[in-house]
């Protein structure tokens, strides 16, 4: 590669599901990979199918029964580029329905739906959790916390994984001008 830039690892199917990825398919299994891949957790992979046609993109879970989630079906996929354009498109569907002044609490990120495969983001205020599916996403999606703080249009003090959790305190949100605490 030129500049020296390490190629992407692949993994190679070994089921004919290249037009259900070609669809849209967001999920690769492990049972349906030829041989027994072994990555860490996180790092894009090229999907090729059976006769070694590139298909996709996607991060790689070591341990999940779905060892891909695709997140490209260019084969230069800039994930780096990628997450914080689709972050804000996430965003700007979500704000087009809603009014900040009358509801400041609601789903981000839907995960597959939003491109976005394996994370979850709430926003309360001026607080977004976030939910990984596996250890592959928590890995592929580090630098979340940071592009949340930094997204436009929704101003976020902190980021709260939900698995971690870490202290508590409650917080006084608004849906449909109605106010609860969370």
């Amino acid at each position: 590669e030129p500049g020296g830039a390490l190629p992407t690892p692949s993994v190679r199917l070994k089921k004919d599901l290249a037009r259900s990825i070609r669809r849209g398919h967001p999920w690769v299994y492990r049972d349906a990979l030829a041989g027994s891949p072994q990555h860490a957790d996180g790092p894009l992979v090229e999907v090729l199918a059976k006769d070694e046609r590139f298909l996709a993109v996607g991060f790689w879970d070591a341990r999940s029964p779905i060892a891909v989630r695709i997140v490209s079906t260019e084969r230069r996929c800039d994930f780096g580029s990628i997450l914080p354009e689709r972050l804000a498109a996430a965003l700007a569907r979500r704000l087009a329905k809603l009014e900040l002044a009358k509801t400041n609490a609601f789903r981000w990120v839907h995960g597959e739906a939003d491109l976005l495969p394996g994370v979850h983001v709430d926003a309360y205020g001026d607080v977004a959790t976030l939910r990984f599916d596996g250890a592959g996403a928590r890995a592929a999606y580090r630098a979340l916390p940071d592009l949340l703080k930094a997204a436009q249009g929704l101003s976020v003090r902190r980021v709260v994984d939900r698995e971690e959790r870490g202290e508590g305190g409650e917080l006084e949100v608004r849906e449909n001008g109605l106010l609860f605490g969370v």
